[in-house]
């Protein structure tokens, strides 16, 4: 059997092709929204310790704090 030398040009030209033809678009779709998320986690989860030490300082209620981290955990796990 012989060994067809496919560049990495030709597989994305290949893609592009068959993307364009079939109108498939919905698994690109959701990889690049998988990826804007994926980006925003890292900056959100650094912003949860930073609530927690505002709210410690000014000394308000648990109930403040605890809605604050529900609502920034949730945020990050879209």
């Amino acid at each position: 059997m012989e060994d067809k030398k496919m560049t990495t040009w030709y597989v994305v030209k290949r893609q592009l092709k068959l993307l364009l033809t079939e109108k498939r678009y919905f698994p690109f779709f959701m990889m690049f929204i998988n990826m804007l998320f994926a980006g925003m986690f890292p900056v959100v989860a650094a912003f949860i310790p930073r609530f927690i030490i505002d709210f410690l300082v000014s000394s308000s209620n648990d109930t403040e704090i605890v809605k604050t981290i529900i609502i920034l955990t949730s945020i990050s796990l879209l």
